[in-house]
């Protein structure tokens, strides 16, 4: 399971949970990350995900300016594309 959020200071995070019993960062070591920088993201917007299989995500934001954004990660990839 995941889920990502808006922190207060416009930054994108998520955090996964894969076959362990509790959503604790401090005992999930790397399963808490930031995917996009301070000031990425609207503060009175949320965000939209798409998985369209299991081998891809999508995330959608709106940017402090009103514009669309997104963000995605394919099987294989090493890394967040933006």
């Amino acid at each position: 399971m995941k889920v990502w959020w808006v922190a207060p200071n416009g930054s994108i995070h998520g955090l996964y949970l894969w076959d362990v019993p509790k959503w604790n960062q401090y005992s999930l070591p790397g399963s808490r990350y930031q995917l996009a920088g301070e000031g990425s993201a609207s503060l009175t917007w949320g965000i939209g995900a798409l998985h369209r299989n299991q081998d891809t995500e999508k995330i959608f934001w709106i940017t402090p300016i009103g514009g669309p954004i997104d963000a995605y990660w394919y099987s294989g990839m090493t890394s967040w594309g933006v």
